[in-house]
């Protein structure tokens, strides 16, 4: 294939914009590298929706080229290059200087690293290819991503505002350099084209001024500008490169970023590619929840290193996601039904501002814990008590902390949906990077009322949720427990532990003295499933054990305390209430302790827990576990 062409762009008479412009639109980002890519990528694969697809696919693929595919890459892609002294090397490396040294680690295996950021269901970059086309008929998004900067939004419901995000792309790269793959719709039909594009700082060559902005295409011999390479040439391009290819009439766009940044894990990339499935789970997880009536997620996600699939949490079944999930569905459900008791008002002028719902969640260490050093990750790793701003395309804004709760073991996961009708309103108090919502940078005062009050209105509800009014036990039978008649039997289990002063047995149980040992390992499961004795239904538990290192036992005690609805726990029942008590403990090969909270257990293995509980109690369940100390 003859080599592509490279097109530097001058400056005209009447002025630029300069690279380091569009690099700097993003000012100084509270996320890290990694952070800003996730977000910015997959809310704009979001806004390229096609109106055909039902979801959309959003990808990361990241692999070493081979010696083929960098053969292609420095002699077919690349084959013109901007000159060195085009670079400040204290903010990328010159483009040219990187393919010479990798290219003698080509054969070790050691060469240039590609992340293809792709999506799937979109409508690929279609329309014209050149800024100063007149036609109107046709979307602009090549021109877009390609040409302008800071182009207004032309979606409804989209999650961007003025397209910034396209630099955190660019800053992704150590060369600051993209090579673009997509398919769109045109009039002739599907085109594929395949075009690269880079950024060094302002410099002169040859007698002229250039702003930094590079292109690489074909170069059209009567206008002198470089175009892209189009239909089976484009194809083949990405195919040599590795790119992810097309199924048969699908559309959609693949994105190169050349030399990613990998930091803090550039020697063990996938430890990166494990941190970015977090923040897209932080970040998309709305996404990945299918509304009221609907089978499917409106995004599905995938992410491979090397070939080898890199495993995605699901928001369902990964605390503390699970409560923000339940949160949302509550939220969703009353827009679908006219619920009025989710919705947030403004009164002066009267506005629905959006709707809030939020619910209790176990403090639970997950995955996201082993990233909060090196990354950008909010406290609710720990233990949330924080509420998720979103606007309608259900992307999370932030997540806003609040006053945590009495107990350690429980959080809470709130979520605020911006009403269909105010949505450009908050699109309006949102940054570049799209992570907050600042009232203050909003000129229309209407506008900036509606935010504020917002806020207000916010703390208002967290503050009813945390500490909510209690009636005394006389006025209300079954004080507290009334309130809770909507949790019909709901659980909170908390994370296991070992604890530093040994835990007290209520019962019997096997053994006697012991001396304090290292700490075991506990997990407790929920199995939905109950058994009918006398009295309460008891619930049943599945304890998972691993004895400390050097232990031949453990003590296992369960503790019980009922939840209040604001979050507060009581082991004391109010009048006319039962409390939940320990029903059995039943060891892996079966024998099983009667009545007793704590137990020696010489077995390792699944133990099951049986707790006979009210109905209509919130329950928190925690398992504390002690080493035992061999003779």
């Amino acid at each position: 294939m003859k080599p592509l062409d490279m097109q530097a762009e001058p400056y005209v008479a009447t002025g630029n914009i300069a690279s380091e412009g569009m690099r700097n639109q993003l000012g100084r980002p509270r996320l890290d590298r990694l952070s800003l890519l996730v977000r910015e990528a997959a809310q704009n694969s979001w806004d390229a929706k096609s109106e055909c697809a039902t979801s959309v696919t959003f990808g990361l693929q990241g692999w070493t080229l081979n010696a083929k595919q960098f053969g292609a890459l420095q002699k077919t892609v690349f084959a013109q290059r901007p000159p060195r002294h085009a670079y400040d090397v204290t903010e990328a490396a010159a483009l040219g200087d990187t393919l010479r040294e990798r290219a003698a680690k080509v054969r070790d295996g050691e060469g240039i690293v590609m992340l293809a950021v792709y999506d799937r269901g979109t409508s690929g970059l279609g329309g014209p290819t050149r800024a100063d086309s007149l036609r109107t008929d046709q979307p602009r998004d090549f021109v877009d991503f390609f040409r302008n900067i800071g182009t207004p939004p032309d979606k409804a419901r989209g999650g961007g505002t003025f397209g910034y995000g396209k630099a955190a792309l660019y800053l992704s790269s150590e060369v600051h350099t993209l090579l673009v793959h997509t398919r769109c719709r045109t009039d002739d039909g599907l085109q594929s084209r395949f075009m690269g594009s880079g950024l060094t700082n302002h410099y002169s060559h040859e007698g002229r001024n250039l702003t930094g902005r590079h292109w690489w295409g074909r170069r059209d011999p009567k206008s002198g500008i470089v175009d892209p390479l189009v239909g089976e040439q484009a194809d083949q391009l990405a195919d040599l490169l590795g790119f992810p290819s097309f199924e048969r009439n699908s559309t959609g766009t693949t994105i190169g970023i050349l030399a990613p940044h990998f930091d803090p894990w550039e020697e063990e990339p996938e430890r990166a590619f494990e941190y970015m499935s977090w923040q897209l789970l932080l970040n998309l997880w709305p996404k990945m929840v299918p509304w009221p009536g609907e089978k499917q997620a409106s995004m599905r996600f995938e992410l491979s290193w090397e070939g080898k699939t890199v495993a995605m949490p699901g928001p369902a079944d990964t605390p503390p996601f699970d409560g923000f999930v339940r949160a949302l569905q509550q939220v969703r459900e009353a827009e679908k039904t006219g619920d009025a008791s989710k919705e947030l008002f403004c009164l002066r002028p009267k506005r629905r501002v959006g709707r809030f719902a939020a619910v209790r969640t176990p403090t639970q260490r997950t995955g996201l814990s082993d990233f909060a050093e090196a990354g950008t990750v909010p406290d609710i790793h720990t233990r949330a008590h924080h509420v998720a701003l979103l606007r309608r395309p259900e992307l999370v804004v932030e997540y806003k902390e609040f006053p945590a709760l009495p107990s350690d073991t429980i959080g809470y996961a709130g979520v605020f949906l911006a009403d269909p009708d105010m949505d450009r309103v908050f699109a309006g108090a949102e940054p570049p990077t799209h992570d907050s919502w600042s009232p203050e940078i909003i000129a229309d005062r209407r506008h900036k009322t509606f935010v504020r009050t917002t806020f207000k209105r916010i703390d208002e509800k967290v503050a009813e949720f945390i500490e909510p009014h209690r009636e005394q036990p006389d006025a209300v039978a079954g004080g507290p427990l009334a309130e809770l008649a909507e949790h019909l039997g709901e659980v909170l289990i908390g994370a296991g532990s070992s604890p530093e002063q040994e835990a007290s047995s209520a019962g019997g149980g096997k053994g006697g003295g012991r001396r304090r040992g290292p700490k075991p390992k506990v997990r407790v499961h929920d199995t939905r499933r109950f058994s009918q004795g006398e009295g309460l239904p008891t619930r049943l538990f599945e304890v998972e054990l691993r004895h400390a290192k050097g232990s031949r036992a453990s003590r296992l005690t369960a503790k019980l305390s009922i939840s209040l609805l604001g979050g507060g726990v009581e082991s004391t029942p109010p009048r006319g209430a039962r409390k939940p008590r320990v029903a059995f403990w039943g060891s892996p090969s079966g024998e099983r302790f009667d009545d007793t909270d704590s137990v020696d257990a010489v077995e390792e293995g699944t133990w099951e827990l049986g707790v006979a509980m009210p109905r209509s109690a919130l329950v928190a369940v925690d398992v504390v576990a002690e080493g035992e100390s061999t003779p």
